[in-house]
């Protein structure tokens, strides 16, 4: 009997020790060369998606697992490969060497794309799909809760709203934080980035860290926010599509007043001040405002109404309408047209938008070159 719980224990104590060797932790080191850090090299543990890249001062920290075989580069250095044991330290020194440049796949610098198992954490690709889930009205609205660190503000909010974005916070306390918009390989502006309609994106790319200023210079210090359209169908065969949705706006919360005082101060009734701390209100006939032309005023009850803010404002809509026809492949020639409408009627009555784009994108692979444009009316 002893002998089998010796050997129970034994078993129970190995299946212990592998989950706990299983387990992730976090490892940190620096990455230098032989003049000293390295800002901006890769860690990537190798065989996975996930990556970072050193600080200013060549530090790094990354979660992996014993066993898991860590991956450090940086332009014409040699690749390091370091295997994760039980320290939780591991310190890399990368030697000068060739690189070729078929091994340099930059993202975002005139369409040309990194591969996947090359990409690091510092790079988010939202595709289509989600940009279009809730029929959003423009491209930025679309982007909201996609993307980690990913901050957009409304900076004037009507009918026709514009935004503001900004990756991970603030960077300059004088300057512009705003992120680089980057349209078919173009540097762009926000303003045309949401008068694309998102049915017309195929993707966006937000690029957090370096390769921002790497690829767009001091432009792209904040961070930049790529969006590529449409090309044709992804077979051979024309494809027609039609989009229709339809959202409805309401106020949502409205400022919690008291009725029980009037226009005026300090207990005074005055009929063409702002301030709400007159007389008390008696549902007397009062004057309103200035007197007219022939010196007369406009009387009305001296009462309050607690709903006049919210009988100002109307449920507002969003009517989204699209046709597009798209068709052959980059080797044989392409071509995508669309036409957009779009009908917005806001909170606010008489405040309305109407607008109608039109889009065409083709392309063909002449030999060894290939020709591609794109235009856009709205």
């Amino acid at each position: 009997m002893r002998s089998k719980f010796k050997w129970i224990f034994t078993l129970l104590l190995a299946f212990s020790l592998q989950l706990s060797f299983a387990q992730e932790k976090t490892v940190t080191g620096v990455v230098s060369d032989a003049t000293g850090p390295i800002p901006g090299a890769n860690v990537v543990v190798k065989g996975t998606t996930r990556g970072v890249q050193t600080d200013i001062d060549g530090k790094y920290a990354i979660t992996a697992k014993q066993g898991d075989v860590l991956q450090f580069s940086f332009l014409g250095m040699e690749t390091f490969e370091a295997t994760v044991g039980a320290s939780n330290v591991i310190n890399a020194t990368l030697a000068e060497g060739a690189t070729s440049i078929g091994e340099v796949v930059v993202t975002g610098a005139l369409g040309i794309r990194r591969r996947v198992d090359q990409q690091t954490s510092t790079t988010t690709v939202v595709k289509a799909a989600e940009i279009n889930q809730a029929a959003a009205p423009t491209v930025t609205q679309g982007l909201i809760g996609k993307v980690s660190g990913l901050q957009i503000t409304t900076t004037n909010n009507s009918v026709n709203a514009t935004n503001r974005i900004v990756i991970n916070g603030p960077r300059s306390i004088t300057g512009d934080n705003a992120a680089l918009i980057v349209i078919d390989g173009a540097i762009s502006t926000l303003g045309v980035m949401n008068s694309i309609p998102p049915d017309m994106i195929d993707n966006v790319t937000v690029l957090k860290g370096l390769q921002g200023s790497a690829l767009y210079g001091s432009d792209g210090v904040n961070g930049v926010v790529i969006v590529t359209t449409k090309r044709g169908a992804t077979g051979e065969k024309m494809s027609v599509q039609l989009t229709s949705s339809v959202d409805f706006q309401e106020v949502a919360y409205l400022p919690i007043r008291q009725t029980r005082y009037g226009q005026g101060w300090y207990g005074e009734h005055i009929a063409i001040e702002n301030g709400a701390w007159g007389a008390e209100m008696d549902g007397s006939m009062q004057p309103v405002g200035l007197p007219q032309a022939d010196g007369s005023f406009i009387m009305a009850p001296y009462k309050g109404n607690s709903d006049n803010i919210k009988d100002f404002f109307q449920t507002g809509t969003i009517l989204q309408q699209g046709v597009s026809v798209s068709g052959g492949n980059l080797t044989d020639g392409y071509a995508n047209f669309s036409i957009n409408r779009q009908d917005r009627q806001f909170v606010v009555q008489g405040d309305e938008f109407k607008r109608t784009n039109f889009a065409f994108r083709g392309g063909k692979q002449i030999g060894k070159w290939t020709v591609e444009g794109n235009a856009q009316y709205f």
